[in-house]
């Protein structure tokens, strides 16, 4: 059976840190992840993680949904068997407590049987759509590059979304590339759906000369709510460099005991409004768990990364379907 790819966008509200793990032989402790590009991105592993972790928190029992979407996480009830029978041979366990003991191992034993099965869904890695970065004329833009977009495109093909939603956005992404082309992107910077009055805008220290274009701002509506005005477009090395270790926010963190450090470590985030797409897997299109499972994350807020308890790893996810269909977002 072919499998039925689902795709959702991913937006940050807060910083995120989603991390490799320590760096022993950088200036940065602790970078983020990063894609075969060198674009930083999220990690299947890391989305499994905190969808499990977001869906099993639900107040609403949703334990048949994990475990049929995700796979049976049984480390837990093991260690929590191999513990009860520790216990059951302890001298000091009387024996009618040893009775209670043996059905309790019983029970997570059932349990460990059926957490054993594979996820019927496959994610994939969060691949980045947008960043914001700072500029002289606003706060910052949304820039993207050619590259991400031809990306998008070829994805979209390949994982065969359906074709009602997706071919509405490659129309659009072909308008672009072809209005970046004509424009000559590779020297100048493209500002979409933005009037603007300055001859010389900079993107962190890079300076770009403004071109204006004849295509009507409206001619990207699904850009336009996926990127969210203004966006920019820059040409991919000017990119790769914005995205590089050099302008990512790097926060410094203190681990304080009795008003004294003991720990000093710096931190690389994404900063809020970074946006991604994600493709899902499902085993078909009439997944008995799809709905279910699509009610459970689309507009919903779950938490990426690592750092919670400082408010990193906020992130609102969006099915792509209810962009093209003009939904009212977040």
């Amino acid at each position: 059976m072919q499998t039925h790819y689902k795709l959702y966008f991913i937006r940050t509200l807060t910083d995120l840190h989603a991390g490799t793990g320590r760096s022993d032989f950088s200036a940065i402790d602790h970078k983020v992840q990063r894609d075969w590009r060198g674009y930083p991105t999220i990690f299947k592993s890391s989305l499994k993680g905190a969808l499990r972790e977001y869906l099993t928190q639900q107040q609403d029992d949703q334990s048949a949904l994990v475990t049929h979407a995700l796979g049976g996480n049984r480390s837990l009830s093991s260690l929590i068997q191999k513990r009860l029978e520790a216990m059951k041979e302890e001298s000091q366990i009387k024996e009618k407590d040893k009775k209670v003991l043996d059905q309790l191992i019983q029970r997570f034993q059932e349990e460990v049987e059926t957490q054993t099965q594979r996820g019927h869904y496959s994610l994939h890695d969060a691949e980045l759509l947008s960043i914001p970065v700072r500029s002289n004329a606003q706060p910052y833009f949304n820039c993207t590059c050619p590259r991400i977009l031809l990306d998008l495109k070829e994805r979209l093909d390949f994982f065969d979304i359906d074709e009602t939603i997706r071919n509405p956005l490659i129309g659009e992404i072909d308008e672009l590339l072809t209005t970046a082309t004509n424009e000559n992107v590779a020297n100048n910077l493209l500002i979409f759906n933005q009037p603007h009055q300055m001859e010389n805008i900079y993107l962190e220290e890079y300076a770009h000369k403004v071109e204006d274009f004849d295509k009507d701002p409206k001619s990207f509506p699904i850009l336009d709510r996926l990127l969210r005005s203004p966006f920019v477009v820059t040409k991919n090395e000017v990119f790769s460099s914005l995205v590089s270790d050099s302008y990512l926010p790097i926060i410094p963190r203190n681990q304080l005991d009795n008003r004294q450090s003991k720990q000093l470590w710096y931190e690389q985030v994404l900063p809020t409004e970074t946006r991604f797409y994600n493709f899902v897997g499902v085993p078909s299109a009439s997944d008995s768990f799809l709905a279910k499972f699509d009610s459970a994350i689309h507009q919903k807020v779950i938490n990426i990364g690592a750092n919670l308890s400082v408010g990193y790893g906020r992130c609102y996810f969006e099915n792509f379907s209810t962009i093209t269909s003009h939904e009212t977002p977040a």
